[in-house]
């Protein structure tokens, strides 16, 4: 048995602790028990302690939103024509990004990213890819990738219309794979990756819902109102908003993550609460692109979680810029 001593122990969770002075006694299969380090050290009075003199222990970091495909992206040289708005950075950095993505590269970026987690405390990744000219089979080798790291993994490949309908059902197909191969696997939580509302036309959205009918247990994954565009196309065909969108086409239960949420309406905030819908709060990416910020309201209201968008790896240094 081996134990964490002289620690500051924060447990999380709906019974969250601070132990001062706490200890984990733990093996290489699981964690056998936490309280201080007496009364630890009583139960395992032959378990090997390790002295940490303060520093504070936490379970494993969720990471509720990244894009590992952009985890080489640092040092990128920039555009040669810098967007102006958050369409034209999309355009001219992301897009042209994942476009450049293949099997070897898309490897590469899997184990950085995940490397990158791991050097920061996060055990979980929940990941949202894309890679269309590396499609089918690049959920199978970020699951490889993960189980190979030890880390906890939901995998989601973003479907979109803006790459032509072959793309579009390939990337439709890829996310259904994976939830017929992984909806059972331990340690896999695959998703239905969807990049975001204003590039989808009601065609796609209805094909897409007509996809998951008989996958009751399985949510979206999608950006939503990151920026005001997003809410202004939906607009443009006939919706009061993104949200409502999306609910016309029955695509958001329990299970969906809906990231960004910058733009909700009050209405739409309320109608995810009532839904029971996960927002996920992204708060360095949304400065850097300078799409506004979440309110302290809808974070509360929805008890948002916490994601880096790619930015980062590093859920602290994410917490602090919250």
């Amino acid at each position: 048995m081996k134990i964490i001593g002289h620690a500051t122990v924060l447990t999380f969770g709906h019974e969250h602790q601070v132990l001062e002075n706490g200890a984990i006694a733990y093996d290489e299969k699981k964690i056998h028990a936490i309280g201080t380090t007496e009364e630890i050290h009583k139960r395992f009075p032959k378990g090997k302690v390790r002295n940490v003199q303060g520093r504070v222990v936490t379970p494993g970091l969720i990471n509720a939103h990244t894009h590992l495909y952009s985890s080489l992206a640092m040092g990128m040289p920039p555009p040669s024509v810098k967007p102006v708005n958050f369409t034209e950075i999309l355009q001219r950095i992301w897009w042209k990004l994942d476009r450049g993505l293949d099997a070897d590269s898309v490897l590469a970026s899997f184990q950085v990213g995940l490397l990158q987690a791991i050097k920061s405390g996060v055990t979980t990744v929940i990941d949202h890819h894309s890679s269309p000219n590396f499609i089918d089979g690049s959920t199978h080798r970020l699951v490889d990738t993960a189980g190979a790291f030890g880390i906890r993994v939901a995998t989601a490949f973003e479907i979109s219309d803006r790459n032509g309908y072959l793309t579009f059902t390939r990337a439709l197909d890829e996310n259904l794979t994976a939830v017929h191969d992984f909806a059972s696997k331990e340690n896999v939580h695959p998703m239905i990756g969807i990049h975001a509302s204003f590039t989808l036309s009601d065609t796609s959205l209805s094909t897409i819902r007509s996809a998951l009918k008989n996958l009751s247990g399985t949510g979206i994954h999608i950006h939503v109102a990151e920026d005001k565009s997003d809410e202004d196309h939906a607009c443009s065909l006939g919706y009061e908003s993104v949200i409502k969108r999306l609910h016309h086409f029955d695509l958001l239960t329990d299970r969906s993550l809906i990231i960004h949420g910058i733009h909700l309406k009050r209405a739409d905030a309320d109608l995810l609460a009532e839904i029971s819908a996960s927002l996920v709060h992204c708060p360095t990416s949304n400065a850097n692109n300078r799409v506004g910020s979440l309110s302290t309201e809808v974070i509360l209201q929805l008890s948002a979680g916490l994601g880096t968008d790619g930015m980062q790896a590093n859920l602290v240094k994410e917490a602090k810029t919250g």
